[in-house]
């Protein structure tokens, strides 16, 4: 935590205690703006002047063409040169999620940059900067600002690249089968929406002769089959969570393995379906009285 400018904890860093390095000309890109932003420099001053100017040219165009179609416009716009692609590239990336745990080099130094305009008459946050890169063109008016967000989880293993991942490397069986309890035909409740994924989850109500009942949660548990050193279980730590985006889903594993075998209900009622879960016995008050964690395989019905 001691140097986050090199060493960027993982958002998931609190469970997993995990960096990540920044890349050496990202370093370098920082030094070179939070350097101008706090001398004022040329180079600030001027990328400064170019987008307000450039504000001022879209705010009078958006007024003219109220309630008109769309018309081509010849306006000439001042051009951004190298100095000003590096403080673009600034704040691209103070845009990113960053660590609760962690100070981010960004988070003095792209504010101060956004409030040099005279703009935007609020607090500068990640927000703000998406929506100057918009009113300036850097960025599309349907640019997908969760991807943007999610930018560095979704650099460490591209959804793309596990997809194609030759399976052959996952083991042949359930090296836990031997410890699995069998739930039997206990129904399996699980809520999600319709058009959903993947089913990860799962709910059963068991009520017991003395007036108590076990409420157990089952987690689907697609490691079952997966060696941890296998590229699959390299990327879904690097990543640690599917991203939902407006586009699209980018999925922590490769539907073609998660959706294959693990979403819950994907197998036959006679194949035991690999879950972990956690269950906590209550009395009728709901005062906790006992828990249980383990795993287990279900061949129950499951009711969505």
């Amino acid at each position: 935590m001691a140097d986050p400018l090199r060493f960027v904890a993982r958002q998931l860093h609190r469970s997993s205690l995990e960096f990540r390095i920044r890349p050496q000309t990202e370093i370098e890109n920082i030094h070179r703006v939070t350097d101008w932003t706090r001398r004022r420099s040329p180079e600030l001053m001027q990328f400064v002047e170019k987008a307000k100017k450039i504000m001022a040219i879209s705010s009078r165009l958006v007024d003219q063409q109220a309630d008109r179609n769309p018309t081509q416009v010849d306006e000439q716009l001042p051009t951004f040169d190298q100095s000003d692609l590096h403080i673009l590239d600034f704040l691209r990336c103070a845009i990113r999620v960053h660590s609760a745990h962690q100070q981010s080099p960004y988070e003095v130094f792209a504010p101060t940059i956004i409030k040099q305009l005279g703009v935007y008459k609020t607090d500068i946050t990640g927000n703000v900067i998406f929506t100057f890169l918009q009113d300036i063109g850097v960025l599309e008016p349907w640019h997908d600002q969760i991807q943007l967000t999610q930018e560095s989880i979704l650099s460490e293993g591209r959804p793309n690249e596990t997809k194609s991942i030759d399976l052959s490397g996952l083991y042949k069986s359930d090296r836990h089968s031997h410890i699995r309890h069998d739930w039997g035909r206990l129904p399996v409740y699980v809520i999600d929406s319709a058009d959903a994924h993947e089913l990860d989850d799962g709910i059963s109500i068991e009520k017991q002769s003395n007036g108590t009942t076990w409420i157990h949660v089952h987690v689907a548990d697609p490691t079952s089959r997966l060696p941890r050193n296998h590229p699959i279980a390299l990327t879904a730590s690097a990543r640690g969570t599917t991203i939902y985006a407006p586009q699209q889903a980018q999925p922590m594993l490769p539907n073609e393995y998660a959706m294959g075998e693990h979403s819950l209900g994907t197998l036959d009622s006679n194949e035991g379906q690999n879950v972990l879960s956690f269950s906590a016995l209550v009395d009728s008050q709901g005062a906790i009285l006992k828990t249980d964690i383990r795993k287990n395989a279900l061949e129950s019905r499951l009711l969505t």
